[in-house]
């Protein structure tokens, strides 16, 4: 069994472009990641402790992986 290290702070994907399905559209924002659920999308704040990654524009589809299970 693999074992993943998940940062205590949780993970923020900063700086994306959402697309969520469910707004008819993209947009600009940051999405919060707690363990292996998505907690935010939006502007959440940064937790202390978080890993924080700056997606630098590209465009993330939050949930798309469970699409497939």
């Amino acid at each position: 069994m693999v074992s993943e290290q998940r940062p205590a702070g949780g993970i923020v994907i900063r700086d994306a472009r959402i697309f969520d399905g469910m707004s008819g559209g993209v947009r600009a924002g940051h999405v919060l990641i707690e363990g292996t659920k998505i907690r935010q999308v939006g502007d959440p704040p940064v937790p202390a402790g978080a890993t924080v990654i700056d997606a630098g524009g590209r465009t993330l589809v939050p949930g798309l992986g469970d699409a497939h299970a």
